[in-house]
């Protein structure tokens, strides 16, 4: 579930946060809601925090 509000996106996947399926969900909802390849999104900070913060290729937003 994506919920973008304030600028500020909460994303709830229900995977553990174990050997990264966690944020490999998280991207897989980004690209689903913004209808994008998975490849265009990076992790850039947060690999094992709760916030973390994402690159979007080509300037989606």
């Amino acid at each position: 579930m994506v919920v973008i509000e304030n600028s500020k996106w909460t994303v709830k996947v229900r995977e553990r946060a174990i050997e990264g399926k966690a944020n490999k969900a998280v991207i897989q909802a980004i690209s689903e809601k913004l209808k994008i390849s998975k490849s265009k999104i990076q992790l850039i900070r947060g690999e094992k925090s709760k916030v973390k913060i994402f690159s979007i290729q080509d300037g989606i937003l």
